[in-house]
């Protein structure tokens, strides 16, 4: 079991790792630079390419996408019951509780545990997660409801073309293919290293009320894996993906939104800090069940 566990784990550990170091040190790490050539280029390239080349009926990507929402809508649901009958500040605290990392942490976890099958239908758990990041997420955080950041994400059209091509059975040219693999090679390094120097930089406040909030959310979210999975009939690495998507801690993104539209930045810091430890503390047994039951 150790043997399976630790080709998954120790690279999504160990680059994370890396960037906190680097978060530490007295050289430059230009986030915002490194964001935006993920974002707008190596993704879309890493999205298209692997929807393209990938060999999953397309009912498979549509009930994924569909647990997706219900996961969501779920985790939002429960989550401004539970943050209300904490007496917790609901538009802070629903952001990180409802969209979670499934992208810098929960693409590689897939990708090393299923392959790129595991990868294909990760990320069409996180097209969901994406839309919902900025759209439902930019409301909480900003009090304005915009389609402009959505439609400004090239990320939602290489997802369409993606599996555009591969409904359609279109024969994408091997020079573009090429193209898009070899650029999407970067997100998942960049996406982890980017990770760890962001946890670095994190001035996380209010600790109690996050372990309190991140412990409820981790729980909400593996059970709605399972119980999804099972709603849907998922088996082999489609159930393993879910699960753990929806164990993934709170999003990164959620502090950075929450600090450019002024809101309680440090009082999110803490609950994308302390999810994430208790994922990394989760993930060994839940990776250890999810490769048992899908083999």
């Amino acid at each position: 079991m150790i043997g399976s566990i630790a080709p998954v784990l120790i690279p999504t550990f160990l680059l994370p790792l890396a960037g906190y170091l680097w978060s530490r040190s007295p050289v430059p790490f230009e986030t915002a630079f490194v964001t935006r050539i993920v974002v707008y280029i190596g993704s879309p390239c890493l999205i298209f390419g692997t929807l393209a080349a990938a060999d999953i009926p397309r009912e498979a990507f549509l009930d994924m996408a569909g647990a997706s929402v219900l996961a969501h809508f779920s985790f939002a649901a429960l989550g401004a019951a539970v943050i209300w009958a904490s007496r917790m500040h609901v538009r802070t605290y629903l952001a990180p509780f409802t969209l979670a990392n499934g992208g810098n942490l929960g693409l590689p976890v897939c990708l090393f545990a299923f392959g790129q099958e595991g990868l294909a239908l990760g990320i069409s758990y996180f097209v969901i997660q994406s839309v919902l990041m900025f759209t439902f997420g930019v409301w909480l955080m900003s009090g304005q409801a915009s389609l402009k950041p959505l439609l400004k994400m090239p990320m939602l059209y290489a997802a369409a073309a993606g599996i555009g091509v591969t409904v359609l059975e279109v024969e994408v040219p091997r020079w573009i293919m090429n193209t898009a693999t070899l650029t999407g090679g970067m997100v998942i390094p960049l996406m982890l290293i980017t990770l760890g120097v962001s946890l670095g930089r994190l001035n996380p406040k209010g600790l109690g009320r996050s372990l309190w909030l991140s412990l409820v959310k981790l729980a909400i979210g593996i059970g709605a894996g399972f119980l999804l999975a099972d709603i849907f009939g998922m088996t082999g690495a489609a159930r393993g993906v879910l699960i753990l998507q929806c164990a993934m801690p709170a999003a990164v993104y959620t502090y950075l939104f929450t600090e450019h539209y002024g809101g309680r930045s440090e009082e999110v810091a803490g609950v994308v800090f302390v999810s994430t430890l208790l994922v990394v503390l989760a993930l060994p047994p839940l990776v250890g069940y999810v490769l048992t039951t899908a083999s």
